[in-house]
């Protein structure tokens, strides 16, 4: 996680102390508090100019198995790249559908990808 986010401050939003029966312990935050650290740090770390908000890609189940991301400094490929988003967002079912079909076939894909100058990262 570390090499992904660049440093050990993940560790920051990942886990959050908090007062337990007894003294204070170390609990795991959301998911989706990660996903929004991760689109802050793409825009005030990374320097991308224009990040829409992640997709959230699920299983059969519902689960989100990862987060989507684009980031770019080209107002043009953002607009593109939200719009895809977008459709797939409003698409509900069929956007998870999408993601169980390639676990299916054992051959899910994260990591970065560079197009064109623009960032995608699942």
């Amino acid at each position: 996680m570390t090499a992904f986010w660049g440093d050990e401050s993940w560790r920051d939003v990942a886990y959050r102390k908090r007062q337990g029966l007894f003294e204070e312990i170390l609990g795991k935050t959301r998911n989706e508090d990660m996903a929004v650290a991760y689109r802050k740090r793409l825009r005030e770390v990374a320097g991308f100019e224009y990040v829409p908000e992640p997709l959230p890609m699920k299983n059969s189940k519902g689960a989100v198995v990862y987060y989507l991301y684009f980031a770019s400094q080209n107002e043009t490929g953002y607009k593109v790249a939200k719009g895809v988003l977008d459709k797939y967002r409003e698409g509900g079912a069929d956007s998870a559908w999408h993601v169980q079909d390639r676990m299916d076939r054992g051959n899910v894909e994260s990591g970065f990808r560079m197009l064109q100058g623009q960032l995608w990262v699942s």
